[in-house]
């Protein structure tokens, strides 16, 4: 976990990195405008980090870059779905002290303006600023360089995904494995696995910097971030222990336009890269009632007096939504998951009766009812703020009410 801790990407590399992309100095098909992180991780950054001898394996690339470590003093969360774009000038926003990225974003696309943000940045002192990105810090070559994960049942959502994070972006090809001789190591050795430490990595960096270490949560223009299992999981655990959050995104028009989405989220719901991933966070986080109370939490981190977009929207539009997320808490989510149990019981489901999903007394209701309470000042909040108009609305309808 320490070795981990000390995988940060200073800024600077980070940006010597892009106008290498941009340049096609590496991976020359690249398009920034098309390019997701995925193609870079799998394009760039595996090459790259390559150990020169044919038998050999490889390093993290933040190893490559800096062989003595240096402390990550931010870490950042973000989904490999996402515009490797986005993701660079999220990094940059966040360091210009800007609430969106969608401006600094066109500013990397030319080399002249990509130098001038570069300048300014040195000028503010802040281009040794170090980063934990995972797709530097993680040696890719101890887990994925070689393959894709196991193949989930054709017809599925996971096989769709599977599907396409095995031929890139731009050009519509298979990506061509690496043949590096490293041994491969996953989640059926948890001591040696370097993909299922991201929690305590996050603790230790915390207890080192108390104070100053900070996490970045970059989300993407359709804010998918919030629909990937490891992605939810650092944003629970870092606002259970008290670091300090900040957001970016792309632009305040994409921001109205999926605020109201993040009343669907369930963690039961989200995906990861590799299935055994979710099924390893799900069972981490506990029981069915757990799994409630961490989305509780998870709401919490989002919606909550400090969470993630209090400088966005106003207490009173945050309980709105907090509203209804309670009464979809007390309906269709318990509908789904009694019927789930049922399956698993080897019992017919049978549709529970609407009194049994009005359950009040179980603590993620408490979790989401002090929160709505909180934003609101213990003003109760009216019929037409907190009631659903229909149980067959989609979650943008509803929030297109926030």
């Amino acid at each position: 976990v320490n070795e981990l801790a000390h995988r940060g990407v200073r800024l600077c590399d980070l940006l010597t990195f892009w106008e290498r992309l941009l340049t096609n100095e590496v991976m020359p098909h690249f398009d920034p405008r098309r390019s997701t992180t995925n193609d870079v991780v799998r394009q760039a950054v595996i090459p790259l980090s390559r150990e020169q001898s044919p038998a050999g394996g490889g390093r993290a690339l933040a190893s490559v870059w800096c062989e003595t470590g240096l402390m990550a003093r931010c870490m950042v969360t973000h989904n490999w779905s996402n515009l490797f774009w986005h993701l660079v000038a999220a990094i940059v926003a966040d360091q210009l002290e800007c609430n969106t990225y969608a401006d600094v974003a066109e500013d990397l696309l030319k080399v002249s303006q990509l130098r001038k943000l570069r300048q300014t940045l040195a000028s503010k002192g802040v281009l040794d600023m170090t980063f934990w990105i995972c797709a530097f810090a993680i040696n890719q070559h101890a887990g994925i360089c070689s393959g894709f994960g196991n193949e989930p049942t054709p017809g599925t959502q996971e096989h769709t995904e599977w599907e396409s994070k095995r031929n890139d972006t731009v050009t519509g090809e298979p990506f061509l494995a690496c043949a590096c001789g490293q041994r491969k190591i996953f989640n059926d050795e948890p001591a040696s696995c370097e993909m299922n430490k991201f929690d305590d990595m996050m603790r230790l960096l915390w207890k080192q910097q108390v104070g100053s270490f900070r996490h970045l949560i970059v989300v993407d223009a359709e804010f998918d971030v919030f629909r990937r299992a490891w992605c939810v999981a650092e944003i629970v655990e870092s606002d259970r222990s008290g670091i300090t959050q900040k957001i970016k995104v792309h632009s305040q028009e994409k921001l109205d336009k999926h605020y109201g989405s993040l009343l669907c989220l369930d963690v039961r719901d989200c995906q990861a890269s590799r299935l055994e991933d979710k099924e390893m966070i799900l069972r981490e986080i506990g029981d069915e009632e757990a799994i409630e109370a961490f989305n509780a939490r998870l709401a919490w981190a989002i919606f909550g007096t400090e969470g993630l977009f209090k400088q966005w929207y106003d207490g009173q539009q945050r309980a709105s939504l907090v509203g209804r997320m309670l009464q979809r808490a007390r309906s269709a989510k318990l509908e789904r998951s009694h019927s789930q149990l049922q399956q698993l019981a080897g019992v017919q489901a049978q549709k529970p009766e609407r009194k049994d999903c009005r359950m009040a007394a179980s603590s993620p209701f408490r979790w989401l009812e002090s929160l709505r309470r909180s934003l609101t000042g213990g003003v109760e909040m009216s019929s037409d703020e907190s009631d659903f108009s229909s149980d067959e609305d989609t979650c943008e309808e509803r929030g297109s009410a926030v």
